[in-house]
């Protein structure tokens, strides 16, 4: 008795899909085109935006590291010109205390002539 019930699904099941095939053939062909056509769209899609990002994140680390590199040259830069910045300062220190000392030193030479009894 089981086996009758098989026999029939299975037969029913071959004939709704030969019923299926007779009035809707065409159709069914046309959408198993369309679908395997978009299948293969969506395959191509997709590789094409994994190659995207793979292009953007090189993209990216290159940038990445030109600006590092673009950095650290600005650092360097700027410290190059605070250490001329501070040696044109201690220079001109110098220069102020030397200059300061060669007016002291004609200041009491001048206060010394001055102040000896003639």
């Amino acid at each position: 008795m089981g086996d009758k019930k098989l026999k029939n699904k299975q037969i029913e099941i071959g004939e709704i899909s030969a019923i299926r095939e007779i009035l809707m053939g065409d159709k069914l062909s046309e959408f198993e085109h369309r679908l395997n056509f978009l299948e293969n769209e969506v395959v191509i899609m997709r590789s094409e935006i994994d190659h995207s990002i793979k292009d953007l994140k090189h993209v990216i680390k290159q940038n990445g590291k030109n600006l590092r590199g673009e950095l650290l040259r600005k650092i360097v830069d700027l410290e190059n010109r605070l250490v001329k910045g501070q040696d044109k300062t201690a220079q001109r220190l110098k220069k102020d205390r030397l200059d300061q000392a060669q007016n002291l030193s004609k200041l009491f030479l001048k206060i010394g002539k001055e102040i000896k009894p003639k």
